[in-house]
């Protein structure tokens, strides 16, 4: 079975892709509740099982990047940018994530991209002893996040 290469998704904030992203998580978490239930007519048949109903879902983005000299990330939001929009700026933010896949069922690839605002909630910029300086950003979903799925038709 074909797997989804991790290159193959990119992050764009605010209509700028992430430069040099290294690593990308869509999570979803699904709140639930129940109400509390009865107890059972018969003693002797045991715990009744709980009914949950799902309330929300919330969804949240973590993402990796390398941190790149100013003159090789102007093409692109960097570690730069997120700290401007934590200390100077408003941290909500228009995100789109995109990704391509490849079905049996259609000769040519099929684009997949999820849209939605976000605000930032964590941020951190690490400088190790050795190796590249990297960040990490955390966001948390402000709105439905929408998904649209295009058949790619190649043009003569």
């Amino acid at each position: 079975m074909p797997v989804i290469a991790g290159k193959w998704v990119k992050l764009n904030i605010n209509d700028t892709l992430v430069k040099c992203q290294l690593d990308l998580s869509l999570n979803f978490t699904n709140n639930t509740s129940t109400e509390d239930p009865c107890k059972p007519e018969d003693p002797g048949l045991g715990a009744t099982n709980n009914e949950y109903t799902i309330d929300s879902t919330d969804w949240t983005i973590d993402f990796s990047g390398k941190q790149m000299a100013d003159e090789l990330a102007m093409a692109g939001f960097d570690q730069t940018d997120l700290l401007d929009l934590i200390l100077n700026g408003d941290s909500t933010m228009d995100i789109e994530i995109s990704t391509v896949r490849n079905s049996a069922r259609y000769p040519y690839p099929v684009y997949i991209t999820y849209t939605g605002t976000v605000l930032l909630t964590e941020a951190s910029l690490n400088w190790p002893a050795t190796g590249s300086a990297t960040y990490d950003a955390s966001f948390q979903g402000n709105s439905n996040l929408v998904q649209a799925v295009t058949a790619v038709t190649p043009t003569p």
